[in-house]
């Protein structure tokens, strides 16, 4: 019985460091996928800016470009099978969706004020912050 502590306690420190090696792992692996996927999805929003700038150089009137925007909308299923971007207007302290949401029991979402939790994203855009 008196062999059998050393080995006890060599067993539990080392399954202690396997734990905290593990999840120290496993946290840099996460940051790593993290900041991946920012720069992934930044990439993504580029491209979509592009998009739309030379859309608007090549039509020139909003209300032209906002009807290709529905039309394409319509046509095509978006990113994968949920992705979608929208393009929204302030009117007096309310944002109003331009485009339609594809799963939403509304046609186009509805009003949302500008104060409001909701939407951020939209918000933060639509005030020319950058986020």
């Amino acid at each position: 019985m008196y062999k059998r502590k050393p080995i006890v306690y060599l067993v539990m420190t080392m399954t202690v460091i396997t734990f905290l090696v593990t999840s120290i792992s496993i946290y840099n692996l996460y940051r790593v996928s993290e900041k991946n996927n920012k720069t992934a999805l930044k990439e993504l929003l580029d491209s979509h800016v592009g998009f739309i700038l030379a859309t608007y150089k090549k039509h020139q009137d909003p209300e032209e470009v906002i009807r290709f925007f529905r039309q394409t909308e319509l046509n095509y299923s978006g990113m994968g099978q949920t992705g979608e971007f929208k393009i929204a207007r302030l009117n007096h302290d309310t944002m109003y969706y331009l485009l339609v949401h594809r799963f939403s029991q509304y046609y186009y979402p509805p009003p949302v004020p500008f104060k409001s939790d909701l939407a951020a994203p939209m918000r933060e855009a639509l005030s020319i912050e950058p986020g």
